[in-house]
């Protein structure tokens, strides 16, 4: 578990309906609400920052496009 001084506290007001649904994939999951919360939360942010695969892929590609197709044929 972490430490304390890893976390901050933060009141938020959420929709009954919302709360509720929380509350019962937190007990499918085993967990408490708060820990689903945090897992959600966690995962929503990971899952929104570009994947290493992808800024690669990205990075090749511009780094093609500013070679341009005469370079694509050069052999080292």
């Amino acid at each position: 578990m972490a430490k304390q001084d890893d976390y901050v506290r933060y009141t938020i007001r959420v929709p009954r309906h919302v709360y509720s649904a929380i509350e019962a994939a937190a007990d499918v999951a085993n967990r408490s609400a708060n820990a689903e919360i945090v897992e959600r939360l966690t995962s929503a942010v990971d899952s929104s920052r570009p994947e290493r695969s992808q800024l690669e892929a990205r990075i090749t590609s511009s780094m093609a496009s500013d070679r341009g197709p005469d370079h694509d044929h050069i052999r080292p």
